[in-house]
């Protein structure tokens, strides 16, 4: 039969068979086999003249078959060699030989015995990489094999994944690697750490669809893997990402995530798909533009072997270095060395809250974050990030100032995170009358930081590093573009009003902070 015509047929008998058909209720049909069974014997009924042999395992009958005691019968010994293999299953253990004979006299079947026999097992199950790889007998006959897996416990099944049209079928020609005696099966399925059982069936044009076999248990007890590592997003001046980590051998799936202000891609992929299948770098260039003056977030989920605390799941997320991409047409624009926003001026998240009850504020109001909360316990989670657009014309390095004040004790809620993302640009602080044995430098680059204003119930200007030796906070900006300044909470009450960001050398700091320079313009 064509192939093209054996897969119409096989998927039009799935359609129909496979969603009601499962190893519990599927009903028997005559079988042809997997491996061969041992002779069977018994002694001759005086007066017989036929024999009726039955293969039963699990309640199946697997063949079942009259026959003259002429061809069976020597004398008072008889013997039957089912030289035809049996079906799946029947080589998993233990299975039942009735041999009955017919009583003409009486006009009805009579048991001549049962024999209860355990075959030698042909089918192996072996978890690969993450995957479930099955060998099986080779039988020419099996064009098609359709494998169930499910836990011993009954509570869930393995899906194949990327098997929508016939799920748990594989070809013989195009999916099992045969040789003399056996063929191997690497599935798609992923196992999560369990026990499970295994069935089985074949079809041919021949023969139809056979009966399940008997479950085959196996279990899977794999080590959990961690996240991955080195994971980075690069986007091209068409604002087209391109994301890379380093792989792991162990790991058979990954899900990527990329967002930018919200999902633009959300996937599980196979590793071969993505270079690496055997570990190594893995790469992809989704086909999604990340907007203009968005920062893009990353996260991958590797997915293998589950782990003593089970799932397949169980690898942990990745978190990718954020990556700003710019071109908002809407950042605050640097003018004559000197930038100055309100802290209101960008959309608040989480616990930050815009406040107007603590006068002397310039713009429309401050915010704080947590309002009201004593508890004195700093958050290092980084958490209710706010993000402001800025747009700076010129290589330099710029003093940052912040003007904000704290509930008293002024050390308990005192500071914030902050960070700056971009190409070309990176934080720093400078000590500017280091002692004996104390850092005079520290390069932030573009990690978070703390940031600390000790002014306690009025508004101050002062953004320092370094707790106790007090360092002023610089940016350094190697080339002029667009960059992204973030902050968040650290301390419970802390409010802030603006910040300015100036260079020392053609900007007086009183000039930078006074309070009627305006905000600095948009674009």
């Amino acid at each position: 039969m064509p192939l093209n015509l054996r897969v119409f047929v096989l998927i039009a008998i799935v359609g129909g068979l496979l969603g009601v058909s499962t190893p519990g209720n599927a009903a028997t049909t005559t079988a042809i086999a997997a491996a061969p069974l041992e002779v069977i014997q018994w002694t001759a009924e005086d007066g017989t003249d036929w024999y009726r042999i039955e293969i039963r395992q699990s309640g199946t009958d697997h063949f079942a078959q009259w026959m003259p005691a002429a061809d069976v019968c020597e004398g008072t010994t008889c013997s039957f060699d089912p030289s035809v293999p049996m079906p799946f299953g029947l080589d998993a253990g233990g299975y039942q030989v009735f041999i009955r004979w017919w009583d003409a006299d009486a006009q009805q079947i009579r048991l001549v015995e049962r024999q209860d026999r355990t075959s030698i097992p042909e089918v192996s199950i072996n978890p690969v990489n993450g995957r479930v790889e099955v060998t099986i007998p080779n039988d020419p006959r099996f064009d098609w094999v359709q494998i169930f897996f499910q836990s011993t416990d009954g509570t869930k099944t393995i899906k194949h994944f990327n098997r929508t049209n016939a799920p748990g079928w594989y070809e013989r020609n195009t999916e099992m690697t045969c040789g003399a005696s056996n063929c191997t099966i690497l599935t798609q399925a992923y196992p999560n750490n369990d026990r499970y059982d295994a069935y089985f069936r074949y079809w041919n044009p021949e023969d139809k669809v056979s009966s399940w076999s008997a479950p085959i248990e196996f279990r899977v007890n794999a080590d959990r893997q961690s996240a991955v590592n080195n994971l980075t997003v690069t986007v091209d001046n068409a604002n087209k990402p391109t994301i890379t980590w380093s792989g792991r051998s162990n790991f058979a799936w990954y899900r990527i995530y990329l967002g930018a202000g919200g999902k633009l891609f959300d996937r599980w992929m196979l590793a071969t798909d993505l270079g690496c299948n055997d570990g190594g770098t893995c790469t992809i260039s989704p086909d999604v533009t990340v907007p203009g003056g968005r920062i893009a977030a990353t996260y991958v989920l590797g997915w293998g072997p589950g782990g003593t605390n089970g799932g397949l799941n169980g690898s942990g997320w990745a978190v990718g270095e954020p990556y700003f991409v710019p071109g908002s047409n809407n950042a605050f624009l640097m003018q004559n060395d000197l930038l100055v926003f309100e802290a209101e001026s960008a959309g608040l998240t989480g616990d930050w809250t815009f406040r107007t009850s603590f006068g002397g504020f310039t713009g429309n109001g401050y915010i704080t974050w947590r309002h009201g909360d004593t508890n004195e316990a700093i958050d290092r989670s980084q958490s209710d990030v706010i993000t402001y657009i800025v747009k700076i014309p010129e290589a330099g390095t710029y003093r940052m100032m912040m003007r904000a004040t704290s509930p008293d004790p002024s050390d308990l809620y005192n500071d914030i995170f902050f960070r700056v993302l971009g190409e070309g640009i990176y934080a720093e602080a400078v000590d500017p009358s280091p002692g004996d044995g104390e850092t005079d430098y520290v390069n932030m680059g573009q990690d978070w930081f703390k940031v600390y204003n000790n002014s306690t119930e009025q508004w101050r200007w002062q953004a320092s590093h370094v707790d106790n030796d007090a360092h002023e906070v610089f940016l350094v900006v190697d080339q002029p573009g667009e960059f992204a300044f973030q902050i968040s909470g650290r301390s419970n009450q802390f409010r802030i009003d603006r910040f300015v960001f100036y260079d020392e050398a053609t900007v007086t700091q009183n000039q930078a902070t006074a309070l009627t320079n305006p905000q600095s313009p948009r674009g």
